[in-house]
């Protein structure tokens, strides 16, 4: 008797299952991979949704990188363009591959481009990490198990908030020898505290401004070294995959990044943001890619070329089981497009739920406000109800909580600023990504063939969004819902209220700079350091050097020594103390 097509079909998935066993490591690392830029770079890419209100400005936890970013608006057009000249690239890369005698010099050429683009984009995410870390181990504040009191950091001691006389002098929540306690509390100052450079002629405006932290440093320090390894080592397939992955975590904000270990005046350096905008364009982008990745890959030889000859961090690599005919170990390879492409979707999902989370409040507060205000509501003459509407619609928005680079201060305090926020068209779109690279792994084995990854991972993508929204019952919502116009209303360089006092002995440095300076034009490098997190704290301008010097503090404080420097390159220290020792 013959067997049947269910006999059939379990004895060929028992035959694939065997021979697919020995892939499994491989899968799960290429999947956890390009997962991690996807995630990571969708929560630092949350800022403050323009349907919320900024915090008064005593609250220390909002920074100017929470303002709604400068966002860079993809059109339907730029949608329908980007295909056509990601071809154009892709087939002159082609070109020069097929007709020049020797590829390895556009190897070489590209490979010099990308390490000098690496170096800052690993620079970026161990700075970022770097700043979570410093969250987990040096919280701002932490809620105590043992009396359930709310301490806050001081100078050099943790101090319970509203009752300065009790004292934990403990540098970390996790326990830390004594004799280490003072050293930890430097150590917890030095990594709390911002640099700003200023560049300039002692007459005129600056010309360059940077504030930056330790972790900038030590991510640039970190980024040369693991660049120089690649470049001088071989290019061995993890350091691919460090620069790939950062690259491609880097692409999803576009500018808009962690501060670091977070605090008021982190960073005024403006922020943009490359979206969508809407999730119209972004079906538009992702289906226009859709058939852009399928005619490159099936019916021509271009991708499959440029992606096997060109030795350059533009993919991710995984070693996977067997041997190439020269001997070397093969490795199964994933393009960035692949994870950056639909990773701007879940990101943008992730800022919808955000965006949803506040509006949802919002609307229950204006209802309830009309209610209160119902006969101040009623148009009298018909002059300016649209006006005392707007006013009270304004006056309703929910105050914003921070949600980016506060992951060890949540955790210490059991989140109870409210930060957490649903997530359900976030986990919808990752769920259709993971199906989608699912997929096109069976697909892979099975016909032993390249396959477009985009063939699959947009439909997972994108249905998971419109099916989430469906399910909610708020097409209508999301198909309106934008990011555009969600600007800073103070401007791009503009400080929020909260940093004035920071700001101030930056402004009186730099004027007694250009007062100071002699007739002839003069170069100036002035270097402010802060520590910003502390509440026991009053800031005061120190001595300001004549000759270059290390971040050390001054002691001494003198603005008459600050007016009669003289020297072309000097350093101007903003140093915390203590009000109970100064």
């Amino acid at each position: 008797m013959p067997a049947g097509p269910l006999t059939h079909f379990i004895a060929s998935a028992l035959f694939y299952w065997g021979q697919a066993l020995p892939f499994i490591p491989t899968y799960v690392h290429l999947i956890t991979i390009a997962l991690l830029p996807i995630i990571t770079g969708s929560f630092a890419s949350l800022k403050r949704p323009g349907n919320t209100a900024r915090p008064p400005c005593e609250d220390q936890t909002l920074d100017q990188e929470d303002e709604p970013p400068q966002v860079e608006n993809l059109t339907a057009s730029d949608a329908l363009w980007f295909p056509v000249s990601a071809g154009f690239c892709l087939g002159s890369l082609y070109l020069i591959i097929k007709y020049l005698d020797d590829p390895a010099i556009i190897n070489k050429i590209l490979t010099w481009y990308f390490c000098g683009m690496g170096t800052f984009a690993i620079a970026k995410g161990f700075s970022d990490s770097l700043g979570v870390l410093v969250t987990y181990l040096f919280p701002r504040r932490y809620r105590s198990k043992k009396d359930g009191k709310l301490y806050v950091a001081g100078y050099n001691s943790y101090k319970v908030k509203g009752d300065e006389n009790i004292k934990d002098e403990n540098p970390s929540v996790f326990f830390i020898p004594q004799f280490m306690a003072k050293s930890m509390w430097s150590l917890r100052r030095a990594l709390y505290a911002r640099y700003t450079l200023v560049v300039g002629s002692a007459k005129g405006p600056s010309s360059f401004k940077a504030t930056f932290w330790v972790g900038d440093l030590a991510g640039l320090m970190t980024g040369i070294l693991a660049v120089g390894t690649y470049a001088l080592g071989g290019k061995h397939w993890l350091l691919t995959n460090i620069m790939g992955t950062s690259f491609a975590y880097g692409a999803m904000q576009v500018g808009a990044s962690l501060p670091g270990p977070p605090g008021p005046g982190t960073n005024n350096r403006s922020r943009q943001l490359l979206s969508p905008t809407t999730f119209t364009t972004a079906s538009i982008l992702l289906g226009a890619l859709f058939f852009y990745d399928i005619f490159f890959v099936f019916y021509t030889p271009m991708m499959v070329t440029v992606a096997t000859t060109l030795d350059v961090p533009i993919k991710l690599l995984f070693p996977r089981p067997g041997t190439s005919p020269s001997g070397a170990p093969t490795l199964a390879m994933l393009g960035l497009g692949d994870v950056v492409i639909p990773g701007l979707v879940i990101a943008m999902a992730l800022r919808y739920d955000l965006w949803r989370s506040y509006e949802k409040k919002r609307l229950l507060n204006l209802a309830n406000a009309e209610k209160e205000q119902q006969s101040t509501l009623v148009d009298d003459d018909g002059h300016d109800l649209k006006r005392r509407k707007k006013d009270l619609a304004a006056k309703t928005k929910e105050t914003y909580v921070k949600v980016t680079g506060n992951w060890g201060e949540r955790y210490w305090t059991g989140d109870e600023d409210g930060a957490e926020f649903s997530k359900f068209y976030f986990y919808m779109s990752l769920g259709g990504y993971i199906v989608g690279m699912l997929t096109t792994l069976v697909v892979m084995h099975v016909f032993k063939h390249a396959q477009p990854a985009l063939l699959y991972l947009v439909p997972g993508v994108l249905g998971s969004v419109w099916l989430g929204a469906l399910i909610k019952g708020e097409l209508r919502v999301m198909w309106n819902y934008t990011e555009e116009g969600e600007e800073n209303p103070h401007g791009p360089n503009s400080s929020i209220d909260g940093d004035s006092k920071e700001n101030k002995p930056d402004m009186e440095s730099t004027t007694k700079e250009q007062k100071a300076g002699s007739s002839e034009e003069e170069a100036s490098v002035e270097l402010v350091e802060t520590v910003q997190d502390e509440e026991w704290m009053r800031i005061t301008l120190t001595r300001r050097s004549t000759t270059l010097q290390s971040l050390a503090k001054s002691n001494a404080c003198s603005e008459d020594d600050s007016d009669s420097s003289s020297s072309g390159v000097s350093i101007s220290t903003v140093s915390s103390l203590s009000e109970t020792e100064s």
